[in-house]
């Protein structure tokens, strides 16, 4: 829950919408409109070293993924992926 209200406090809209549906072992960040999916990876891997899913099927290239469990699930990754979307967009 954490994790998804960094990304709500800056203004980005989440996958699903309804929090009573969101899977506790990922964060779906819906990619704002206008930004081409493939630059904003790019850029996040270049800048600042860090790869994160990209959806695939129907959410492939509109959302990027958190992970929150095995090895990811440490609270400072998450930080890191908030910290580095942010930074990014």
């Amino acid at each position: 829950k954490v994790c998804r209200a960094g990304f709500r406090a800056m203004g980005l809209e989440l996958w699903p919408v309804n929090e009573a549906i969101a899977a506790p072992m990922t964060t779906a960040v819906r990619i704002p409109k206008g930004v081409v999916a493939e630059k904003l990876y790019e850029r996040m891997r270049h800048h600042h070293r860090i790869m994160l899913p990209s959806g695939a099927g129907e959410t492939l290239g509109k959302v990027i993924h958190i992970a929150h469990m095995g090895p990811s699930a440490q609270p400072i990754l998450a930080v890191a992926a908030i910290a580095a979307l942010g930074s990014t967009l």
